[in-house]
């Protein structure tokens, strides 16, 4: 049975039952990239299109069909070698 919490006046604690065409979760990947540029194309060649944001912002939103993943660029990927991060 999935739950709602109520509005304003009511404790986050107390919640009320949701029908079964009431709100679905969904879980949404943010995946940490290096270059948003070229993985905004690699993305789209699996067929993939931009929702929000563009390839050279920091952050971009893209859906295959009904799925949306979340690109974030970071500065630099870590990566472990003999035992020390560089």
């Amino acid at each position: 049975m999935r739950y709602l919490a109520e509005a304003e006046n009511t404790a986050r604690s107390e919640v009320e039952p949701v029908g079964e065409q009431g709100v679905q979760p969904t879980l949404q990947p943010m995946i940490h990239v290096e270059d948003m540029s070229k993985s905004v194309e690699f993305y789209h060649t699996l067929g993939a299109t931009i929702v929000q944001g563009s390839r050279d912002g920091d952050w971009t939103l893209l859906r295959f069909g009904e799925t949306e993943v979340s690109l974030l660029r970071i500065q630099r990927i870590r990566s472990r070698t003999r035992g020390k991060w560089s």
